[in-house]
């Protein structure tokens, strides 16, 4: 999985079914719930620096990753296709 992949399957963390995230969650829960979909630390570590780069997740204080209003709107963009 490339890290532009894993850091949109991030980003449906925040969003699916199922595995609904609160727009802002700690990274052990975040990590935990993208290794529940069958990835990998090592996927789930380029995926966040990618999402970060990206300015779709936003790492703040005490390992909050908050979902950015660009991150929505990926999101968006995705689903329209």
């Amino acid at each position: 999985m490339i890290p532009e992949e894993a850091a949109y399957a991030l980003l449906v963390l925040y969003d699916a079914p199922g595995h609904l995230v609160p727009k802002n969650k700690g990274l052990a829960g975040l990590q935990s719930a993208f290794e529940d979909t069958g990835h990998n630390a090592a996927t789930f570590d380029a995926g966040l620096r990618h999402a970060v780069e990206r300015g779709w997740l936003e790492k703040k204080e005490h390992s909050i990753v908050s979902l950015t209003k660009a991150g929505f709107e990926e999101i968006e963009r995705r689903r329209r296709g």
